[in-house]
């Protein structure tokens, strides 16, 4: 026993003062490097102080039993299997530590790595669907160029007074624009203006008639009469491609009374066809007015002057369609 406490004793000393030239020794030997390695790091690697323990063990076991072990060798040897005991739980605890931390890094590792992926795949993604948008958006800016989008256009009236003697008048004749509202251009536009003070003016006039005589010659008369009076009613106009502004078209000549009603039927190549209701009304020496434009399946457009008359109820006073109920977005 004390052979074996003084060699632990000089592995010890060795242990503590040379384990570098120790090493530099083994250096010619990479096997025995490693071993050498392995077992006197500190701390000691999980099994060697088990395997130290175990030598010790076999150790007691096969030595002479003639002389007991005295009291003192025992606490001896039991200090060194406490010790060695609690070596073996901590290379044990540090190295399971270790190689937790370890495995975490590694795990964060890959997960920084696949965020990375995940990142420039999510960039990926986002720099296709930017250029799929752009091209679409392109495409349909292509499309709205060739169809009119949701541009429109509509005929607006513009008062010219007559001079008479270097004096202005209260008559006179209105100047016909046609207006665009969008960005995109409308093709073969032509539109059809139906006066109808003018046509209610004729067919009231053919209705004080003496119609009593209901033969088929005067019967022919009467009709033939009436479709005279709906085609003088009647204007159609050319305007043709359309990519600006405005557009002069001619003028108009008024008819009398303080009141002028129009519905204008707007064609185009590209464009659905529209239904616009114009209503002027002379206000204080001056004409005001209010135009309709009725768009299919959307809000109907205005353009109503602040000063255009109203009715008791607070509703403008034209005769447009109207709801049953509620009340139409141009009372407002």
């Amino acid at each position: 026993m004390a052979v074996a406490l003084r060699a632990l004793l000089v592995l010890g000393l060795l242990l503590a003062t040379n384990l570098h030239g120790l090493y530099t020794v083994f250096s010619g030997h990479p096997t025995l490097q490693k071993i050498f390695a392995y077992l006197f790091s500190w701390p000691l690697r999980p099994g060697v102080a088990i395997g130290i323990l175990a030598f010790v063990a076999a150790y007691l076991c096969v030595r002479p039993t003639e002389k007991p072990l005295t009291r003192p060798k025992r606490a001896g040897y039991v200090a060194v299997f406490g010790m060695l005991c609690i070596a073996e739980i901590f290379s044990i605890g540090y190295y399971g530590s270790k190689a937790e931390q370890e495995q975490k890094d590694a795990n964060n590792s890959q997960i920084e790595g696949f965020k990375t992926i995940a990142g420039g795949i999510d960039a990926s993604n986002k720099r296709s669907a930017e250029q799929f948008s752009a091209t679409m958006d392109k495409f349909g800016e292509t499309i709205n160029t060739e169809t009119g989008g949701d541009t429109f256009c509509y005929v607006d009236f513009s008062f010219t007074a007559q001079w008479e003697n270097g004096k202005q008048t209260t008559k006179g004749f209105w100047e016909l624009i046609a207006m665009r509202v969008g960005k995109y251009p409308l093709r073969d536009i032509s539109v059809t203006i139906f006066d109808n003070i003018k046509s209610r003016t004729v067919f009231g006039a053919l209705r004080k008639r003496d119609t009593n005589n209901f033969t088929n010659q005067a019967l022919d008369k009467i009709q033939g009469e009436m479709q005279q009076a709906q085609q003088a009613s009647e204007t159609n106009m050319m305007i043709g491609d359309f990519a600006i502004d405005s557009k002069i078209l001619s003028s108009y000549e008024m008819s009398d009374g303080d009141v002028q009603e129009f519905d204008v039927l707007v064609r185009s190549f590209n464009m659905q066809m529209l239904i616009e209701r114009v209503v002027l009304r002379r206000t204080n020496d001056h004409w005001t007015k209010a135009i309709l434009v009725e768009l299919p399946r959307k809000t109907p457009w205005t353009k109503i002057d602040r000063d255009f008359p109203r009715r008791a109820d607070g509703h403008l006073d034209v005769n447009w369609p109207r709801l049953v109920k509620g009340r139409n977005v141009w009372d407002h």
